[in-house]
């Protein structure tokens, strides 16, 4: 769960970093959805094949290391993450401040995962930001995992 200020900061990151233009690979949703269908990861091998943060602190870090850039909760556990999460977004946005929120797995769409002041984001927003990551990883030279 990542928090902005009162006054509407931008929450995605991706956005803050180095943008990538709409005419970049993976920057739509058909293509950003055929990018991520092509990565390995637990999420589709059931296997981790290089675990560690080595790959997404390369690519954060070469995108100007937007996770920085605001106060988050990361809630675990077992059983009541997701009422947490909720209780949590509810009790931050009535102090007015904006929230972001991820959480696996999705049911039928992986913008499922992702919302923005309890709104889950557009393919096209989701495509943006993947985009924003693929093309990092690619001058990098990483290869992310699907969860990365």
């Amino acid at each position: 769960m990542n928090v902005t200020g009162r006054h509407g900061d931008e929450l995605v990151g991706a956005r803050r970093a180095r943008h990538v233009h709409s005419s970049q690979p993976w920057s739509d949703p058909v293509s950003a959805t055929e990018y991520l269908a092509g990565l390995g990861g637990y999420e589709t091998t059931g296997a981790i094949a290089d675990p560690g943060i080595r790959r997404i602190e390369a690519i954060t870090t070469g995108l100007g290391s937007p996770n920085r850039r605001f106060p988050s909760v990361h809630i675990t556990g077992t059983n009541g993450k997701g009422s947490t999460t909720a209780m949590t977004t509810r009790l931050l946005r009535s102090q007015g401040l904006r929230v972001g929120t991820y959480t696996s797995p999705h049911l039928s769409d992986v913008t499922e995962r992702i919302a923005i002041d309890e709104r889950p984001v557009s393919a096209e927003q989701f495509a943006e930001a993947l985009g924003n990551v693929a093309w990092m990883a690619r001058r990098i030279g990483v290869t992310p995992s699907w969860f990365e």
